[in-house]
């Protein structure tokens, strides 16, 4: 998602800066990432409720510690309400991350404020 958000970048923005005595690492740093940040959060974004997921999954199938471990033990013993509290500590979990992750973007995306809402 960083690069194609950096290939995105309007070629005028560049041509300005250049224009202006931009060197190529001010043009990099504050011309290209602060226009690629969208695109940045949501492969993060992607990324972490991706990761989030195979790791819960590998959890369940494969370790012998973990939510996912647990999950699976509470099942196996028929205690369903340890399967319940394991299910919301996974959705608090991911809860606090992503919305960790929205607050830094909120305040890094400030020009954005009120397009998206969490």
């Amino acid at each position: 998602m960083t690069s194609s958000g950096i290939q995105n970048t309007s070629k005028i923005y560049f041509e300005v800066s250049r224009t202006l005595g931009a060197g190529t690492l001010y043009q990099v740093f504050k011309v290209a990432v602060p226009a690629a940040l969208p695109n940045i959060f949501q492969g993060v974004f992607n990324g972490i409720c991706a990761a989030f997921i195979a790791l819960m999954t590998a959890e369940m199938f494969g370790a012998k510690y973990g939510i996912g471990w647990y999950i699976s033990y509470q099942k196996a013993m028929m205690l369903y309400s340890g399967v319940y509290a394991g299910l919301i500590m996974i959705a608090l979990f991911c809860t606090i991350i992503i919305t960790l992750l929205f607050k830094v973007r909120t305040r890094l995306l400030v020009w954005q404020k009120g397009l998206v809402k969490w």
